[in-house]
């Protein structure tokens, strides 16, 4: 098996959209196809506990949202569920032999999918459909699954950032609560990813280790 993240501009998409506009990070959690042209997704995104009401509003009045159900708004951390129409790169995706482990917007207008699937030509199809249809993409990373530290990419992205500011010294040079805001993040939230990301990092190690 291999993974991959590609970047996909999909201008249809209210994430890609909204991401870029409210310069936040919005993160599918998961998306369940649901019809031929309809789709719901659980996602995540951190916000300034003052904009989340813009940020409910926008979403709603997105091109192709149909629906929006707010399921938590606690500590600038939004988590809801839409029904939208399926974009057209999403519908290629869904058609395709590829997986999909994850998906994040951030300020950029395009889209982050972490993608798993058996071989590179399985890749290939799919991203010859996507370029044929008008969409730009990118190939990010690619990797073996079994030789690669199955970190997603925002507990990459921590763990570097904890990494390089002296989180793991002794003494510490920055402080959890500190690194956070640094982050733009909710200290629970670093605490959390940080404590997934060891924990694969020690196992991946273990694991390879020679015996």
């Amino acid at each position: 098996m291999l993974e991959a993240v590609l970047s996909v501009s999909l201008p249809n998409c209210w994430i890609t959209n909204l991401a870029p506009r409210h310069g936040i990070e919005i993160r599918v959690i998961d998306r369940k196809v649901i019809g031929g042209d309809r789709m719901k997704e659980l996602f995540e995104a951190q916000v300034p506990p003052e904009t989340i009401p813009q940020l409910i509003e926008d979403i709603r009045k997105a091109e192709g949202v149909r629906n929006v159900e707010v399921v938590s708004t606690e500590s600038g951390r939004l988590v809801g569920i839409t029904y939208a129409s399926n974009c057209g790169g999403c519908a290629l995706l869904a058609r395709s032999d590829c997986f999909i482990a994850g998906a994040v917007a951030r300020k950029e207008p395009a889209i982050e999918w972490n993608l798993v699937f058996r071989d590179r030509e399985s890749l290939r199809r799919l991203v010859s459909r996507l370029a044929r249809n008008g969409y730009a993409v990118k190939l990010l990373r690619l990797a073996s699954v079994r030789e690669s530290v199955p970190l997603t990419r925002r507990q990459e992205e921590i763990l570097a950032a904890a990494l390089e500011l002296g989180y793991f010294d002794y003494p510490k040079r920055i402080r959890l609560g500190d690194l956070a805001r640094r982050l733009g993040v909710s200290k629970s939230t670093v605490s959390q990813v940080l404590r997934k990301a060891q924990t694969k990092v020690v196992t991946a190690y273990f694991e390879n280790r020679p015996s």
